[in-house]
């Protein structure tokens, strides 16, 4: 095995054990010592392949999000725009997409330090007002922005402000992600009348 194969191995095991104590214990109590313990790897290796347990979390995070991106764009890219019930469809599985997120769910726990230090660009706030700040999703504001419009474009969405119904769009997933267990009706009943609402006659 070479080098370059085994650092690579060794890198991908790391992440997965940070990724699961990440998510159990949460990021300030998950210390890099319990990572190396975990994954059976010294100290000094898990030092060797990230400085600090914010760099660590960062290429964590850059990660799930690239797989994340790859995932909608397919999903986007198969659907039929002028089709209703090919968008509903779509719609539907990217709001239990993120009900079933796992990394999602450890993100919003974690509160502002993922958001302010792991993606592109700076604070929510400094976002000129109408305008979409990078998804967490997915680190692009045009995303599922393009994908209203285009539906929208093809008579399958209602009208409306593109980057306004997306917001809601993003508010309604976070809703969905954080008190996932929380609602007294299925979340599936939620999904429907929110994709039903959205979806135009």
């Amino acid at each position: 095995m070479s080098n370059r194969t085994s650092g690579a191995r060794t890198r991908k095991t790391i992440l997965s054990v940070a990724k699961k104590l990440f998510r159990q214990n949460g990021y300030r109590r998950t210390t890099m010592k319990a990572i190396a313990e975990t994954a059976g790897l010294t100290f000094r290796t898990i030092k060797a392949n990230f400085p600090t347990k914010q760099a660590l979390f960062c290429d964590l995070y850059m990660t799930e999000k690239l797989s994340a991106r790859r995932t909608l764009l397919k999903l986007f890219k198969n659907t039929e725009y002028t089709d209703r019930l090919s968008v509903k469809t779509t719609l539907e599985w990217l709001c239990y997409y993120v009900h079933k997120s796992e990394f999602l769910l450890m993100l919003y726990m974690f509160g502002d330090f993922p958001v302010r230090h792991c993606i592109e660009g700076t604070s929510w706030e400094s976002i000129p007002p109408g305008k979409n700040s990078a998804d967490p999703l997915t680190g692009h504001s045009s995303l599922l922005e393009e994908f209203i419009e285009s539906c929208q474009k093809a008579g399958t969405i209602r009208k409306g402000n593109p980057a306004e119904i997306t917001m809601v769009m993003r508010t309604i997933l976070h809703l969905i992600l954080i008190d996932r267990d929380q609602w007294s009706v299925p979340v599936s009943s939620i999904i429907t009348i929110v994709v039903d609402g959205l979806v135009s006659d």
